[in-house]
């Protein structure tokens, strides 16, 4: 069975990864002007993501040709190209613990010692 974000990739052919509820870091920030769904040039009063930041993906839906997604740090009626943003993947401390882990030499873990 085929996931919401699979579907709309699959009728729109603009490939996103981002699903409700995951977190989507900004990678392009250069917002143009705003419109209001018709097409027209509005002023926009409303701030935008920052690229670098990290925001929680509240819906992935398809409008005018094109991915969007709305971020659950911005208000419902805010929606954003989705391709602007990527999936970010968590990763577990413990990948860096293992890194500080002491060896013997050859790369084998010695176990923790209480001194």
């Amino acid at each position: 069975m085929k996931s919401i974000g699979e579907i709309i990739n699959d009728m729109l052919g603009e490939g996103t990864s981002l699903v409700p509820g995951q977190m989507a870091a900004c990678i392009d920030d250069a917002w143009g002007p705003c419109t209001d769904g018709f097409g027209n040039v509005v002023e926009n009063i409303n701030p935008a993501p920052v690229k670098g930041c990290v925001y929680t993906v509240r819906e992935v839906y398809p409008f005018m040709g094109a991915i969007f997604i709305g971020l659950v740090e911005f208000s419902p009626d805010d929606g954003f190209r989705a391709r602007r943003f990527r999936p970010v993947r968590p990763t577990s401390i413990e990948v860096f613990r293992d890194l500080l882990a002491p060896t013997d030499g050859a790369g084998t873990l010695q176990p923790d010692r209480v001194s």
